[in-house]
């Protein structure tokens, strides 16, 4: 998903309550927000809904944030991993909408999706503004608030065929005064949404998910290939 509100980014859906779909994103990209209105939700180069401060959770320690957004349109709701799991050496998969690299087409940015492996892990509280979890996948600017996945199989649904999972939320590159960007880039383990008291509304009544990943759940209903 694409986001517009004042700064550009990127968000993933992540839930929804029959109502209101539940997308996560970095909290930087929704600051300048104030009042009622000023976000744009974009989907396929048109703005599916409109978003203001009401709608928004913010992270008191982290740079991630929430948006409560409603849609008509059946839309695709990532499979997250709200446990702990061993990621170093998974291939990290990156995904988000730059604004400064293939020239817009027709429908607006357009989606980039980068490969990479996973290279550093620990506690969000370990880091600056949450940034542990690292990878050597390329990102652009506009991509911040974007997901990065790891493939998986849920044992719970019995799926055979991989699916991507969210594991963190991008946001932030790894610069060096020496020789400035240094190919690292860094997001915020998605378990730091746990925070949000209304969470549980959005996962168990998450009436898309099983078509488009598998749910939520303990690490043990969850296997990441190469562990």
């Amino acid at each position: 998903m694409q986001i517009e509100s004042g700064t550009s980014g990127s968000a993933v859906i992540i839930g929804d309550n029959g109502k209101d779909y539940l997308l996560a994103t970095s909290k930087h990209v929704i600051d300048s927000i104030q009042g009622k209105e000023g976000g744009d939700v974009i989907w396929n180069g048109k703005s599916i809904s409109t978003f203001g401060d009401g709608e928004i959770w913010k992270s008191k320690d982290y740079d991630v944030a929430l948006i409560r957004a409603r849609s008509k349109e059946i839309l695709p709701t990532a499979a997250l991993a709200l446990e702990k799991i061993s990621l170093i050496g998974q291939e990290a998969i990156v995904s988000g909408f730059p604004i400064d690299g293939d020239l817009p087409n027709k429908s607006g940015r357009l989606l980039r999706t980068s490969k990479g492996s996973i290279a550093t892990q620990a506690s969000p509280n370990s880091g600056p503004n949450g940034y542990t979890l690292g990878y050597t996948a390329p990102t652009l600017g506009g991509m911040s608030g974007g997901g990065v996945f790891v493939t998986t199989t849920c044992n719970k649904i019995g799926l055979s065929t991989p699916v991507p999972m969210l594991v963190g939320i991008h946001g932030r590159a790894e610069r060096s005064e020496v020789k400035g960007a240094t190919g690292f880039n860094f997001a915020i383990p998605i378990s730091v949404i746990k925070d949000y008291k209304d969470l549980d509304t959005y996962l168990i009544g998450n009436k898309h998910r099983a078509n488009f990943g598998c749910p939520a759940g303990p690490a043990s209903e969850i296997r990441t290939f190469g562990n």
